[in-house]
């Protein structure tokens, strides 16, 4: 899944408008599926580094029980190849997406769910901030993120 939305994200960026007029068949292009799970996408700019960051929420499993799920996609000069994670941040719902290019950090304030008394499923505000590098030099992006979750802000 990975690779594939790099494909798709690297074909956004790459591939030329495309207009259509008429009857337009549905893709039987598999590597194309994934656009399906994606339901929300947050775009940041940090111009200061000359990149564009891409957060996209992905449905599965319970969506009642965390079932969104982050991306983190990086994607610098046209010349390099985008880079995208799975963040390992599973949760209800995004409340808020801010960057902070200072500090090469994104913000996100979130709802999770987890189990209450038997049968009942509550919700708790969560933040999480996950720091990207990008080499000033090269402008290369580091192939790590760092991921920090905090139960309350």
């Amino acid at each position: 899944m990975l690779r594939t939305l790099t494909v798709i994200i690297s074909l956004l960026f790459t591939a030329p408008a495309l207009a259509a007029d008429g009857t337009v068949k549905a893709s039987n292009d598999s590597s194309l599926q994934v656009l399906a799970q994606v339901f929300g996408i947050h775009n940041l700019s940090d111009d200061k580094r000359g990149v564009m960051l891409r957060l996209f929420e992905s449905g599965g499993g319970d969506p009642a029980v965390n079932g969104n799920h982050l991306l983190l996609a990086i994607v610098p000069e046209p010349s390099q190849a985008p880079r995208v994670w799975q963040t390992g941040i599973d949760i209800y719902n995004v409340r808020s997406v801010a960057l902070d290019a200072e500090k090469s950090e994104i913000s996100i304030d979130a709802t999770e769910h987890f189990q209450g008394d038997p049968g009942a499923i509550r919700e708790r505000p969560r933040h999480y901030t996950i720091r990207y590098d990008i080499d000033a030099e090269s402008g290369a992006v580091s192939e790590t993120i760092q991921v920090r979750s905090d139960p309350l802000k």
